[in-house]
């Protein structure tokens, strides 16, 4: 089965929007293809008439708040979307908010203490952020592009488990030490 294809272009052709938008395409089950005119999706500080979706950059963008509050929906956006999402997505994957922390808001094993993270302080803890803009994402490239990206799960199926164990106390395996 073919990929479907979106064409896009990152204005200033930068490596870490590349990585993004690769991010963002896979998890919507596209492959992007970049392109500089005439494409789908345009990403930059300029509006382009050659792209059927336009998405302003603004590194000030983090938290769409009318988007969490309900207040926007894809049908409201007919070429350019007013928030950077794909500069937000880039800010929350690479962990951005939480960078500038002092060490107090650390534990002994150097993990984020949950209380000083920015999505607590934010009230956004419990929204899965980066899963919102996706669907907003993939809900524009439906409407707009009419196109809908390849599933992600094997023969139609709509979710999966995955099985995992963490580990909290290091010194209870502490006979594996390593060199």
């Amino acid at each position: 089965m073919a990929k479907k294809i979106i064409r896009y272009y990152a204005e200033g052709d930068n490596p870490f929007y590349k990585y993004v938008f690769y991010f963002i395409f896979t998890s919507l089950g596209f492959k992007g293809v970049t392109c500089k005119n005439n494409g789908e999706i345009f990403y930059g500080k300029n509006i382009s008439k050659n792209f059927k979706i336009n998405i302003a950059s603004n590194d000030k963008h983090i938290i769409w708040q009318d988007l969490i509050d309900g207040k926007i929906k894809p049908s409201d956006i007919k070429q350019s979307i007013p928030f950077d999402l794909i500069g937000a997505i880039g800010k929350f994957l690479t962990d951005e908010p939480n960078k500038a922390l002092l060490a107090s808001s650390y534990d002994q094993y150097v993990r984020l203490k949950f209380k000083y993270s920015f999505q607590y302080k934010k009230s956004i803890h419990q929204i899965p952020i980066v899963n919102l803009y996706l669907d907003f994402l993939k809900k524009i490239i439906k409407l707009r592009l009419r196109k809908e990206g390849l599933s992600l799960w094997p023969k139609g199926k709509k979710c999966a488990i995955g099985l995992s164990h963490d580990v909290d106390f290091l010194e209870k395996y502490d006979i594996l030490k390593l060199p």
